[in-house]
């Protein structure tokens, strides 16, 4: 399964950098890892998409007192908002005659 997390930051490189310092207690927790996210227009709105092993120990780590700790000492401005996902299928893709043979060529 997957969570979904955005949040604001007052600097994204303090954040990430925390962030990043903190990798070992997200897999204790289940993370298997997944991706950052920020938009196009300020680098201070981040969003993240990262898979774990099951919903309860996510909803754990997203509970506990670590996360509020790591997320206040990393600038977080507010509350983040969390939202549990499950896969629900692949969004299918289909290349026309084109496209294919400039893959081809690359």
């Amino acid at each position: 399964m997957y969570v979904l997390v955005r949040f604001e930051v007052a600097e994204f490189e303090r954040w990430k950098e925390a962030f990043d310092d903190r990798a070992a207690v997200r897999a204790e927790h289940g993370c298997r890892g997944g991706s950052v996210f920020t938009r196009a227009d300020s680098d201070r709105k981040v969003v993240l998409l990262a898979e774990w092993d099951d919903t309860d120990r996510a909803q754990e780590y997203f509970d506990s007192a670590e996360f509020r700790r790591a997320m206040t000492d990393a600038g977080v401005q507010r509350k983040p908002d969390v939202t549990v996902l499950e896969d629900a299928g692949e969004i299918p893709v289909e290349l026309d005659d084109s496209e294919e043979d400039d893959e081809r060529d690359d």
